[in-house]
């Protein structure tokens, strides 16, 4: 009787793990476990869903020969497969083969990023944004690596800039700047500053620089950078648009 119940058992789990289906063989580009994120692999946090799509460039990278371009592709793919280090070996005879060129330069930070070198991976985006004159040029990434390195001034810096070129990366700027403003309120403030200066008529940016200030317990500035703003003709719902999204943010009422 017991070794029936046993056959018995034992040919209900053989069913059992017949039913299951068999594991599905990796595909190309699936993530290896253990690796690490990159930001720019990210949904948006800040902007609603479905989040769209971030440009990396400011400006078109020139045209790869068709042979560069299927090594870059293949290091990308490498990247992608879990092999950081060997595509930053790859992309670095790309890059000494062609130096400064946007396309291989950005995907070779990515691959030092990936690998942990958070130090080179973010010399070498800011080296290139520099050189190129790109302010989108792996800003996402760049901030990130900035953060990590405890060089919070120069991640501002870089999310001020990509906001300056980009008015839909505002959310995510924004959200920069009020997780690292505590730890550089003057420098912070003063940044964005400047560039509601260099752009007087973007409302997004002043009322970025009145919700800073608020935040920090100075209401009184805030409405007078609104004021400024609404001298220098900028749209004059400002105030209203600052008061909507103080009480849906909660925000003191006497902000």
């Amino acid at each position: 009787m017991v070794s029936l119940v046993a056959l018995a058992v034992a040919c209900a789990a053989g069913t059992a793990a017949a039913k299951e289906p068999p594991p599905r063989a990796p595909k190309p580009g699936d993530r290896i476990p253990g690796t690490r994120v990159l930001e720019t692999e990210l949904p948006m946090r800040f902007a609603p869903a479905p989040a769209p799509a971030v440009a990396r460039f400011q400006h078109t990278p020139a045209p790869l020969d068709p042979a560069l371009l299927l090594r870059l592709r293949r290091a990308y793919e490498m990247r992608m497969a879990g092999m950081p280090e060997r595509a930053r070996d790859s992309l670095r005879v790309l890059d000494r083969e062609l130096p400064h060129h946007a396309l291989i330069a950005c995907e070779l930070a990515l691959a030092e990023l990936a690998c942990g070198d958070d130090r080179s991976g973010a010399e070498r985006l800011l080296r290139e944004r520099a050189a190129c004159h790109d302010s989108l040029l792996g800003s996402r990434d760049l901030t990130g690596a900035l953060e990590r390195l405890t060089r919070p001034r120069e991640a501002v810096q870089v999310a001020i800039e990509t906001w300056l070129v980009a008015p839909s990366e505002g959310p995510w700027a924004g959200g920069v700047l009020e997780r690292l403003a505590p730890l550089e309120v003057r420098s912070t403030t003063a940044a964005l500053r400047a560039a509601c200066a260099r752009r007087p008529l973007r409302a997004d940016l002043w009322r970025g620089l009145a919700f800073l200030l608020s935040r920090q317990g100075r209401p009184a500035e805030a409405a007078a950078a609104l004021a400024g703003a609404e001298q220098r003709r900028a749209p004059a719902a400002l105030r209203r648009l600052f008061v909507d999204e103080a009480l849906q943010t909660g925000l003191a009422t006497d902000s």
